[in-house]
Formats: structure tokens, C-alpha cells, sequence
């Protein structure tokens, strides 16, 4: 996962398509401001888990 951190603060739909053309399976974890919990604006990935060789993006909106 080393050479995928380069992915962090992608926004989601490219770092889907790097995911994907490695063929590598995913999984989306939203989280939100305790302030804001609407959906506006871009939708970045922030941080990343290896569970089980899925790969979780954890992504938030700005």
C-alpha cells in the first residue's frame, strides 16, 4: 500500500481509477465535520486502511 499513498488527497473519482486499474478492491468511508455534515463540495480522500486486502478510503468533503 506504500506506493498508494501518492492517492491521498485525490479527489475520489481518480483515486477510484488508480484503484481500479491496479484491480485493487475498495471500499468508501465518509466522514464529516462534527460542524457540517452536508455533502458539499469536492469529495477528497483523506486517509487510507488496508483491511483484509480491501482497500478503505476515507474520504470528506471540502
Amino acid at each position: 500500500m506504500d506506493n498508494l499513498q501518492m492517492i491521498l488527497g485525490f479527489q475520489l473519482k481518480e483515486a477510484i481509477k488508480v484503484l481500479e486499474n491496479k484491480k485493487l478492491k475498495y471500499s468508501i468511508t465518509e466522514t464529516f465535520s462534527p460542524k457540517k455534515k452536508e455533502k458539499v463540495g469536492e469529495c477528497r480522500v483523506i486517509n487510507m486502511k488496508n483491511e483484509n486486502n480491501i482497500i478503505e478510503l476515507i474520504v470528506s468533503y471540502f
